[in-house]
């Protein structure tokens, strides 16, 4: 779920800890291209996040730092599959309600 997940000063979080306070990802993220945005002195460093395999166990969990930013974009192979999905549902229940007797 897209929000904000505040550490507050000399406080200790990780990226599970984070994304379970911002209730989970959404069920369309493309987990296996999720990324670690993190402030250096030389500017933003994006580094690719395995969250598929952090969540699994796989993978060990990473500790944050302030300002760290987890970006997890949705996939589009999912959306697509979603929706077909939901015009399915649609129309069988368009034919069960309209379906002449």
């Amino acid at each position: 779920k897209p929000s904000g997940v505040v550490m507050e000063n000399g406080t200790q979080m990780t990226v599970l800890q984070a994304i379970a306070m911002a209730e989970g990802t959404n069920p369309t993220a493309a987990l296996n291209a999720a990324r670690l945005i993190r402030k250096t002195p030389t500017g933003p460093q994006e580094m690719p996040l395995e969250l598929k395999k952090i969540l699994a166990a796989k993978s060990p969990d990473i500790h944050l730092q302030a300002e760290d930013i987890i970006f997890v974009p949705n996939s589009a192979a999912k959306t697509a599959g979603k929706r077909g999905l939901e015009a399915i549902i649609q129309a069988a229940t368009g034919l069960a309600i309209y379906r002449p007797y």
